[in-house]
């Protein structure tokens, strides 16, 4: 993009954000921000200069992200491996209904989700009384359907 086609783009958006302010809309309009200044961060000489959209800095940026996630990834699989590779009865409960917890999960939750709904909590306080009510009930649900006659081969 050259500097006078994005000068006139961070003008323009300007006059849009001008006119919905005297409109009294106010708020953010497509091309333009709010106070009078440029969604896409125009420095003075009218030359957008962002991170992102295809520049060198979001290339960056991507990669770095790509990479330690993946590297958390393999840590946190290694980290379970090593320190945590043990089973108790309780333990060998849950992998055996596990497949049919996943198989079976849906209905449940939303089921509590609908129930939960009409609770006036915080969303995160929502989410993680829905959880507890969940998970239990989804392995009881499974351990429920695996007593079912011929389910165990399926399931």
């Amino acid at each position: 993009m050259s500097v006078s086609s994005s000068s006139a783009s961070c003008r323009s958006s300007q006059l849009a954000t001008e006119r919905s302010e005297v409109d009294g809309e106010g708020g953010i309009r497509p091309g333009g921000g709010r106070d009078g200044h440029c969604l896409s961060h125009c420095d003075q000489r009218g030359v957008t200069n962002v991170a992102g959209y295809g520049s060198w800095k979001s290339a960056v940026y991507a990669l770095w992200d790509s990479t330690v996630a993946v590297g958390m990834t393999l840590g946190l699989v290694t980290l379970f491996r090593d320190r945590f590779n043990w089973s108790g009865s309780f333990t060998r409960f849950l992998q055996r209904h596990s497949y049919t917890v996943y198989v079976i999960q849906a209905p449940i939750i939303v089921f509590v989700a609908v129930a939960l709904m009409g609770l006036s909590l915080e969303h995160l306080l929502k989410l993680g009384l829905a959880a507890v009510i969940t998970v239990p009930l989804c392995f009881a649900a499974a351990y429920l359907v695996l007593k079912i006659p011929f389910a165990s081969r399926v399931l």
